[in-house]
């Protein structure tokens, strides 16, 4: 008894420890990159997707490919559907998460005519400024050499741009996120997103998995200019790790998240105590009764 009491209380002390939330900002503690999650439907969210269906990117928007060269965006679509993604390529967290995901669905997808190139093409644009065209390329080679169909590799774009370009892309398909120059953190939501040959936003998919069903025929639909149904997810990922001690109030709630665990030990150890000198005492006295 006393080992699963004692079990209890550790428990206790991690969930109490578990529970608090930090921030490591000034002011309203803005949050930095790595992992947590956001209501899609929250409109007052500084980091969310407001689907645009049926909505035209600006295809005028020029960005670095990974060769150096310039570009337009529009120029991309090649007259195919587009698989749209904003991430930023040194990103450890969801934006992985998110190429590793689409590249196992379209390792799936084993007939010629679904291949990349002819199905569709690969957009993905970093919205961290500071990244330049070596990291888009290095990206680009990755992933390249693991999806296996030879002659596809003008299809993938891995793109860099200036912060304007960045965010006049990213509000045109809803994408809010946030992007704090002077520590070089982001924070963004998950998000994929499905073009039409002429830049039309057709579906989103607000996860970080996706299946090849819904995937497959949401380009069939966008490549024959069809507008695809708005995403119910409730929730996505967003890249945002909440530091436990980078602010006065963080430490404050982290230093009263130790005392109420600390309080809950004292409380159930004092409990334990009594409960097993109770059960001592009432063993003597049964003892002494029987004599």
């Amino acid at each position: 008894m006393m080992r699963r009491l004692t079990a209890l209380v550790t428990l206790a002390c991690f969930a109490s420890l578990g529970s608090a939330q930090f921030y490591g900002s000034q002011g309203m503690d803005a949050p930095i990159p790595g992992e947590g999650r956001v209501a899609s439907n929250a409109g007052n969210a500084a980091v969310r997707v407001d689907q645009r269906l049926e909505e035209k990117i600006p295809l005028d928007l020029e960005f670095n490919k990974e060769d150096g060269s310039r570009v337009e965006i529009g120029s991309l679509l090649d007259g195919r559907p587009a698989i749209l993604l904003l991430i930023f390529y040194e990103c450890t967290g969801i934006c992985t998460q998110e190429l590793n995901s689409l590249l196992e669905v379209l390792n799936g997808f084993r007939r010629e005519e679904d291949e990349i190139g002819q199905l569709a093409d690969v957009i993905a644009v970093s919205i961290n400024p500071t990244e330049d065209t070596d990291m888009a390329r290095l990206k680009k080679d990755s992933y390249l050499s693991l999806y296996d169909r030879e002659g596809t590799e003008d299809s993938w774009h891995f793109l860099t741009g200036e912060l304007d370009n960045i965010n006049a892309l990213a509000d045109s398909i809803g994408y809010k996120f946030t992007y704090d120059a002077a520590n070089n953190q982001i924070v963004h939501p998950a998000a994929l997103v499905v073009l039409t040959p002429e830049g039309q936003i057709s579906k989103y998919f607000l996860r970080t998995e996706y299946d090849q069903k819904p995937l497959l025929e949401s380009l069939k639909a966008a490549g024959n200019n069809e507008i695809g149904e708005r995403s119910e997810v409730e929730s996505f990922l967003s890249c945002i790790k909440l530091d436990a001690f980078g602010s006065a109030r963080s430490r404050m709630i982290w230093n009263t998240t130790i005392l109420m665990a600390l309080a809950t030990m004292i409380g159930l150890g004092t409990w334990i105590y009594s409960m097993n000198r109770s059960e001592r005492l009432e063993l003597k006295q049964e003892e002494a009764d029987g004599s």
